[in-house]
C-alpha cells in the first residue's frame, strides 16, 4: 500500500508542476479531481487509524481543488467503477475467435463483465457500454490479430489519435473494439508501450503477470481521461502507474 501511495504522491506532484503552468484554474482542477479521487480510495484501503490520520489531509487536497462560491463546477469525471458501491453484473464468457460472439467484440454490453477465453482476459464495462476495468494474468500467449478495420472505426479517436489496445497484440491482446480505446500517440507509443515491453520481457523469461487497468472518462466521452496500470511480476513487488491521456494538442 505504501508503494501505491508513493506512487499517487510522484503523480499528483506532476499535476501541479502541470497546472502551474497552465493560466485557467479549471483545467487544473479538472488535471487534480481524478488523482485526488485515486488517492482517496487507497487511503481507504488502509487501517482505520492511519486512514483517519490521512484522509484529513486528503480532505484539505480536495478543499484546494474544489472552486469557491461562484466558480464553474469542474468537468465531471466519471468515477472508476471500483469507487462505486461494488454491485453484482452479469457475467458473460466469450470466445476471441467465435463469429458467434463477433457482436459482443465489436460493440460490448452495458454494465456485463465479460471473461474472454476462459479468463484469459475479463474485462469489465459501465453504464454505457465502456470498457472502465481490464484484468489479465499474462503468460505467454501468441500473438493477437490486428483488426485495422476497428481501428480504424473507433469511436471517440481524436485527430492524431491511435486506437491503442488495453492488452498488447504481442502478449495475446485481441484486435477487436472490446480491447481498444482512443489513446494519444505519445501515450499508445512510448509510455504505455514501455510498459509493455517489460511485461514481454518478463513473459519470456517464464515468469507471469498479474495485470489490472482501471480507466476514467470524462462524462459521455468514449476516450479516456487517465488509465490507472497495476502489475505485479512474478517475483517483484505490485506496482502502479497512472496514465494520462492527453489531447494531441497537448502532446506536441
Amino acid at each position: 500500500m505504501i508503494d501505491i501511495l508513493t506512487g499517487d504522491a510522484e503523480n499528483l506532484r506532476r499535476l501541479v508542476e502541470r497546472a502551474t503552468r497552465r493560466t485557467p484554474a479549471q483545467g487544473a482542477a479538472a488535471d487534480l479531481d481524478p488523482i485526488v479521487r485515486g488517492m482517496l480510495a487507497d487511503v481507504r484501503g488502509l487501517g482505520d487509524e492511519l486512514g483517519s490520520v490521512l484522509s484529513g489531509a486528503i480532505d484539505e487536497l480536495e478543499h484546494v481543488i474544489r472552486p469557491v462560491d461562484g466558480d464553474a463546477p469542474p468537468v465531471s469525471t466519471t468515477v472508476p467503477s471500483h469507487e462505486q458501491p461494488p454491485q453484482r453484473l452479469p457475467v458473460i464468457h466469450i470466445s476471441s475467435t467465435s463469429r458467434t460472439d463477433a457482436r459482443i467484440r465489436r460493440n460490448p454490453p452495458a454494465n456485463h463483465v465479460i471473461v474472454v477465453d476462459d479468463q484469459a482476459v475479463v474485462y469489465t464495462t459501465d453504464e454505457q457500454g465502456r470498457v472502465v476495468i481490464t484484468e489479465a494474468t499474462l503468460t505467454g500467449s501468441a500473438p493477437g490479430k490486428r483488426n485495422k478495420y476497428a481501428q480504424r472505426t473507433l469511436t471517440g479517436k481524436l485527430d492524431g489519435d491511435d486506437a491503442g489496445h488495453l492488452i498488447a497484440r504481442m502478449l495475446g491482446g485481441i484486435g477487436d473494439k472490446l480491447n481498444l480505446v482512443p489513446m494519444s500517440q505519445t501515450l499508445n507509443r512510448e509510455e504505455f508501450a514501455a510498459l509493455e515491453r517489460r511485461w514481454g520481457r518478463a513473459v519470456r523469461r517464464g515468469k507471469t503477470v498479474d495485470l489490472k487497468l482501471k480507466l476514467a472518462f470524462d462524462e459521455d466521452s468514449r476516450r479516456p481521461v487517465w488509465i490507472s496500470v497495476y502489475y505485479k511480476i512474478e517475483g517483484e513487488k505490485s506496482r502502479k502507474v497512472t496514465l494520462y491521456n492527453d489531447p494531441p494538442e497537448e502532446t506536441s
